[in-house]
């Protein structure tokens, strides 16, 4: 039931095991789910404005780690020292949210091509857990985009 979406369980007829990731899985519920992240990723930079967003600031991650609320010790450590890396990652961020949903939604079927949108959202989410209060979010994030993995 929890298979990921690059391969399938293929019994052959002498009643051994296909070799996982021979045959990509394709068709309308992968096809769907992979649309609904990409809806979820773009309809979240759609509620996006401002210079500390698009720039020329892009200053959105120094403000959210310095936010007694949300950024964690790592965090406020990461904006105090670094801003200017913040300001880097802010359009990194950016970047991510917007061209790994459509890599992995448009992209051939390959096992390449479904591992970076894996990487790429993976590293977001990671980076998230690590400087920020918000355990469940990209813990659950983090598993979401396991389904691009091969």
């Amino acid at each position: 039931a929890f298979l990921p979406l690059g391969v399938r369980f293929i019994p052959s007829e002498d009643k051994s095991i296909a070799p996982a990731g021979d045959v990509l899985v394709r068709g309308v519920g992968v096809a769907g789910l992979q649309l609904q992240l990409l809806c979820m990723y773009w309809s979240l930079l759609s509620r996006r404005h401002g210079s500390k967003w698009y720039g020329p600031d892009f200053s959105a991650i120094y403000y959210i780690l310095m936010n007694p609320f949300i950024g964690g010790a790592w965090g406020k450590a990461l904006a105090q020292n670094l801003p200017e890396l913040c300001r880097v990652l802010t359009a990194l961020s950016m970047f991510a949210e917007f061209l790994a949903p459509l890599v992995g939604a448009l992209a051939p079927a390959t096992r390449w091509w479904r591992i970076l949108p894996a990487v790429a959202l993976t590293g977001l989410h990671l980076g998230i857990y690590l400087t920020t209060n918000l355990t469940n979010f990209p813990l659950l994030a983090m598993a979401c985009n396991l389904v691009y993995i091969p």
